[in-house]
């Protein structure tokens, strides 16, 4: 799923994309076993219904990162909002040029 334009003007954005993420992860885990069954199960393991597992869950494994990068960009977009911008002099950052750290004298 794509993240467009109207998703991060909407309050409930952050909602739905946590309910997708989990959603997802419900997907992963089922699928996760499916693959799991498909290799262990019979010897020698169902090559085709192994081939179906995994292109199933490399699928779902491309939507949750999808949607999990989506929620990263809402949350830090709704950071930015909410935190009232700061600016900090370099001189606070930096050390002064004299200033040198001297080896503690622990035994």
């Amino acid at each position: 799923m794509i993240c467009n334009e109207n998703e991060s003007s909407s309050p409930d954005s952050m909602k739905h994309k946590k309910s997708e993420l989990r959603l997802y992860c419900d997907l992963l885990m089922q699928q996760a076993h499916m693959v799991k069954e498909a290799a262990c199960k019979q010897k020698p393991p169902d090559v085709e219904k192994l081939e179906e597992a995994t292109t199933l869950l490399s699928a779902t494994c491309d939507s949750f990162i999808e949607t999990l990068e989506a929620c990263s960009k809402l949350a830090h977009e709704q950071f930015q909002v909410d935190m009232p911008s700061t600016h900090t002099s370099d001189a606070v950052i930096r050390p002064t040029k004299n200033h040198k750290l001297q080896p503690s004298n622990s035994t």
